[in-house]
């Protein structure tokens, strides 16, 4: 999903689309299609799609309606495929039909890695041995959103992204409710195929702060669901600490104790710039999140978006 014409990587990000192996229908989903159009002037056939710019799922809809594939890959714009990303893919759907949603992890080569920051690098570090790394990818209840690949008949059978709120975690919500309809999650790793981190702080607090907002409203919607809250696998600790009905302040007191996870992962792996970063970009969380609570966390009436 496209939202900011300028963003560096598009091209780049395009390109790799275009080199990469097997046939694809190329749709590009913007709010900004005329100038992103001016970008592209070489690739007439690729598709341009209207996005309002009223949120993320709704944008995700916008584009799964407007193909004509039943099988739907989402790239970023900000990252890079493989030359056999989308061939895999296709592979593993091809493997078993109840395997409805699959969560690809990109594989960093090593001259990529030696172009990335200081600040980059300790990103990438994270999602290597971070609780991502450790439990996530494991976790046969979720998906990622900047490779997240999926059926269309299932994306109809369970109704699509949530249409509510204009911010993220709509992957994890949608995941969720695929796992619970009876669908089942693969999870692959693609060489080639990666993410660029975020480059500069004000960018990681842009993307951090947004996360935090959209994680407010998965509070929100499932608040009350034990079962959501189980399926996040925490640790053991805090199931005994919090009470069934406050299961949802666990992600908001692990973002309040960043300064205590940032030390011991920087010791343990002996990279101590680790420590400011993580409580930069945890509290960067715990903004967006607690202004997304204040926002919506009062909120009584049903809305659409809660029905799991």
């Amino acid at each position: 999903m496209i939202k900011d014409p300028e963003l560096a990587t598009f091209e780049a990000c395009l390109r790799s689309i275009l080199r990469s192996d097997g046939e694809k229908e190329i749709l590009i989903v913007t709010p900004y299609p005329e100038k992103l159009r001016a970008r592209v002037p070489l690739y007439p056939f690729i598709k341009f799609v209207k996005d309002p710019g009223n949120g993320i799922g709704i944008a995700r809809n916008i584009g799964i309606n407007a193909a004509s594939s039943e099988i739907i890959c989402f790239v970023d714009p900000d990252a890079i495929v493989g030359r056999e990303h989308f061939i895999r893919i296709v592979e593993e759907f091809k493997k078993d039909p109840e395997v409805g949603l699959i969560d690809i992890k990109g594989v960093f080569g090593v001259r990529v890695l030696k172009k990335l920051n200081p600040l980059q690098k300790l990103d990438v570090l994270l999602w290597r041995r971070g609780r991502v790394a450790r439990v996530l990818e494991k976790n046969p209840y979720f998906a990622g959103g900047t490779f997240m690949a999926l059926r269309k008949r299932m994306w109809r059978q369970i109704g699509g992204f949530w249409q509510w709120p204009p911010y993220g975690s709509d992957d994890q919500d949608f995941s969720f409710r695929a796992v619970r309809a009876g669908w089942k999650i693969k999870k692959i790793k693609i060489k080639g195929s990666f993410h660029y981190p975020r480059p500069t702080l004000r960018e990681l607090f842009k993307e951090q702060f947004g996360w935090g907002k959209g994680y407010a409203c998965i509070i929100v919607k499932y608040r009350n669901n034990i079962d959501f809250w189980k399926a996040m696998r925490y640790h053991f600790m805090f199931y005994k600490l919090f009470p069934k009905p406050l299961y949802w302040m666990i992600p908001v007191m692990r973002a309040m104790a960043a300064p205590i996870g940032g030390l011991i992962n920087g010791i343990k792996w002996k990279k101590l710039a680790f420590f400011p970063y993580w409580i930069f970009r945890r509290y960067a969380f715990l903004l967006g999140l607690l202004i997304g609570l204040a926002t919506w966390g009062k909120r009584t009436s049903p809305h659409p978006a809660d029905k799991t």
